[in-house]
């Protein structure tokens, strides 16, 4: 749901999840790696290295590999191309939730924003699935496109307090003045 990829490499094609974060939010990255420790059986491999950036700061990468992987591979990349699903969202369930508004809510206004770089169709799917959990939600437009949606301030406040828990320390700064 967040700033992550799945992809096949190696000589033996093994699953690698890659993780790739402003060197500014690595207490956030090392928060994602240890509860994908928490959350996986067996040992995981992990790989830290840095890459410059853009700008002053540069990146912090994580690749993680594990077997376990192959199944989230899977079910997010069914013919070796992203795709979102209701079985996938079924799921992440709040967790999911918390990682996309951690990752890709921005407070615009009067809204909560979703920003994303998702087909029309995903998009539409992640606001039927937030409608399910009783969260209304419009579509975001930009340049003529769906971008992506949002929801109101005050539906935006009770998801915030929902999620709380489950946000990093850095994120709950950020948002601070939401509630």
């Amino acid at each position: 749901m967040g700033r992550g990829s799945i992809s096949l490499r190696g000589r033996r094609r093994g699953p690698w999840l890659e993780i790739c974060r402003p060197e500014t939010e690595r207490s956030y990255l090392l928060h994602q790696i240890k509860q994908l420790r928490q959350c996986h059986d067996g040992p995981l491999e992990v790989v830290h290295d840095r890459l410059p950036g853009a700008g002053f700061y540069d990146d912090e990468r994580v690749r993680v590999r594990s077997e376990a992987l192959r199944r989230a591979y899977e079910l997010l990349y069914p013919r070796d191309e992203r795709v979102l699903s209701e079985r996938v969202l079924s799921i992440v369930g709040q967790q999911g939730l918390a990682a996309l508004w951690s990752d890709q809510a921005e407070l615009n206004g009067n809204f909560v924003v979703f920003k994303m770089r998702r087909s029309p169709e995903e998009v539409e799917l992640l606001r039927s699935w937030l409608q399910g959990m009783g969260r209304m939600s419009e579509p975001w437009p930009s340049k003529g496109k769906i971008q992506g949606f949002k929801v109101r301030l005050i539906t935006g406040r009770k998801m915030y307090r929902s999620l709380m828990p489950l946000l990093h320390g850095d994120v709950r700064k950020n948002w601070r003045s939401l509630c």
